[in-house]
């Protein structure tokens, strides 16, 4: 679900008038108060390339397989390799995320541009790995062990630090090449982009060029529209959501654990109430913590 960080992000946007009129909306205000967001999946013109910079290296990919039968979904392992261009695309995709990441001129809370270096590492690793560490250092202080913990330092009870790419092969990688625009057209984010006549359509320039069918590209003004961080990048346009609670499983291989850092960060920099965490081993899911969410909202109505 897009939506949510989308509208947090877009208050009284005029670039969803016209859709909005079509369809009979009220004409009322759409600013948002509070964000509360689950495993938030955006950003998807740089979501491959951040998909990318995280699992470049780890070949193999390890899902699952829905079947529906009398009506119940039924799962089973899905296993595979990438292909020689698919291992070719992920180079170029993780080149492509390191040249976007420095583009951002992000800040760490020490006030450091956040950057990364040719071959991918820098501070944004640093800071990546830090809210990595800060999970499983929650999860020890409550009391819970920790499952083959062979890619954490753990002294006396404190995690000092992660190994990356161990950490990484440990959860596996989930998605091939590209992760979202799918040369085949048959991601649901494909199809996010499709229209009355055209059921699927690519939205990067990798995903069309690369394209395993005859295929059209999506509107980039829309491509642009349902990235939220178009509006926070362009505040003049939108009024945006002074409060954000994000969690993003430390688990979830659905997307790179930078699509949501950026997002957090962005936030950060722009000096808005953030409170971001990524829950120890929670996989790509949501509402796992929700008397903690109510918390939060009652503090927020008793702080209004």
């Amino acid at each position: 679900d897009y939506s949510v960080r989308l509208i947090g992000a877009s208050g009284n946007n005029v670039f969803f008038e016209k859709e909005l009129d079509e369809i009979g909306a009220a004409d009322s205000s759409d600013n948002i108060f509070a964000v509360s967001a689950y495993c938030p999946i955006h950003n998807l013109e740089n979501a491959d390339a951040a998909y990318e910079w995280q699992f470049n290296g780890i070949n193999d990919w390890h899902t699952q397989k829905i079947d529906i039968k009398n009506g119940k979904a039924e799962f089973s392992p899905l296993n595979g390799q990438l292909n020689e261009l698919e291992k070719q695309l992920s180079s170029k995709l993780k080149n492509q995320f390191i040249e976007y990441l420095n583009s951002l001129r992000l800040r760490n809370p020490d006030g450091d541009y956040l950057t990364l270096n040719k071959i991918g590492e820098g501070n944004f690793l640093d800071l990546t790995k830090k809210f990595l560490i800060k999970s499983a250092q929650t999860e020890i202080e409550k009391g819970n062990e920790l499952n083959n913990p062979n890619f954490l330092d753990i002294r006396n009870g404190k995690v000092v630090s992660l190994k990356w790419k161990a950490y990484l092969r440990y959860i596996t990688r989930m998605k091939k090449v590209p992760a979202f625009d799918d040369l085949g057209l048959n991601n649901p984010e494909n199809d996010l982009f499709g229209d009355i006549k055209i059921k699927a359509k690519h939205f990067t320039e990798i995903g069309q060029k690369y394209s395993e069918k005859t295929a059209k590209k999506a509107d980039p003004e829309l491509v642009t529209a349902i990235n939220p961080l178009n509006y926070l990048n362009n505040q003049s346009n939108s009024l945006i959501a002074k409060h954000w609670r994000i969690r993003h499983g430390a688990a979830d291989r659905d997307t790179s654990f930078a699509v949501p850092i950026i997002l957090a960060t962005t936030l950060q920099n722009m000096n808005l109430d953030i409170d971001f965490f990524m829950p120890w081993a929670k996989p790509h899911s949501g509402d796992y913590d929700l008397i903690d969410l109510f918390d939060w909202i009652d503090s927020l109505v008793k702080e209004k």
